[in-house]
């Protein structure tokens, strides 16, 4: 968890009045690495914590990362699961 991360997400993340979006922004920044970085829950544990649909979910996210608030991370990391096996690209996470 990064305090810095998640302070900069409630106080000063340009996202002006979409309050959607900053509440996912926090929800990232609160498993944020110190440096801001890696985060990725899953749609389904967004949708969970904050109450909110799938739909509302996946438009915010997109919307983050046309804004440039957010951006994907190496796909390349999501190419094999825990047990070292191939994942067919279909059912990869977006990391």
């Amino acid at each position: 968890m990064s305090w810095q991360a998640t302070s900069w997400a409630l106080r000063e993340a340009p996202v002006g009045n979409n309050t959607t979006a900053r509440l996912i922004l926090v929800s990232l920044a609160d498993r944020a690495g110190v440096d801001g970085r890696n985060t990725w829950p899953s749609v389904r544990t967004l949708m969970g914590e904050l109450h909110i649909s799938d739909s509302t979910v996946r438009r915010q996210l997109a919307w983050l990362e046309d804004q440039g608030i957010i951006s994907r991370g190496d796909q390349s990391m999501a190419e094999r699961n825990a047990n070292g096996r191939s994942i067919p690209p279909q059912f990869r996470p977006v990391v």
